[in-house]
């Protein structure tokens, strides 16, 4: 009796061990990125949302957009040829308009072996050309746009389907393209330039 409760208790121990030990299947590992992505992108936390990205992309500088914000040089104001630019209610303003997105895994299968995938997520987001129209109208006769005149509780907000590549990389997985994801974040197809012109 007691050796037969010795292997019972022996073979529930192996099982939690084995348990513990399981590797996150492909799917639950891309997701990881996919949705740590978003979560640092919605805190504006740029050095962590990096970590996401492919190594080609990770060892140039600045090739996304905002991606030095967290620099000492963010602070206070910036003499530019347009004007003083407040950096540091611009940077505001930016936090308080991306804290609104929302990624939700939809839907997307990644198989055992597979080095490549795609997975769909619905993201909620504020526009992109929403905030720049009303960045447009607080600009003064410096030629600069006054932050504290805009509204973030007013911005217009989007649902996209989005399709993210994902591939593995040095035994983890990172996004295809996050410089086409950081626009479709932010509802953001083309050029905005030419967008905004067509409002």
């Amino acid at each position: 009796m007691k050796k037969r409760m010795w292997l019972a208790g022996s073979i529930v121990l192996l099982l939690i061990l084995t348990a513990c030990g399981a590797k996150a299947s492909p799917t639950e590992q891309a997701k990881a990125t996919v949705e740590g992505f978003y979560q640092a992108l919605s805190k504006m936390e740029f050095s962590k949302m990096k970590q996401y990205f492919p190594k080609e992309v990770r060892e140039q500088k600045n090739d996304i957009p905002m991606a030095s914000a967290e620099t000492p040089t963010d602070q206070g104001t910036m003499e530019t040829s347009g004007g003083t630019v407040n950096v540091a209610q611009q940077m505001e303003t930016m936090k308080k308009f991306l804290s609104t997105i929302k990624a939700t895994y939809e839907s997307g299968e990644i198989a055992e072996g597979a080095k490549e995938g795609t997975l769909t997520y619905k993201v909620e987001s504020p526009s992109m050309m929403d905030y720049m129209q009303k960045l447009a109208l607080t600009v003064g006769p410096d030629g600069q746009p006054d932050y504290t005149k805009i509204d973030e509780t007013a911005f217009k907000t989007e649902t996209n389907t989005v399709a993210i590549d994902v591939k593995e990389e040095d035994g983890k997985w990172v996004l295809f393209d996050p410089q086409s994801l950081f626009m479709k974040a932010l509802g953001v197809q083309g050029d905005p330039m030419k967008m905004l012109e067509k409002q």
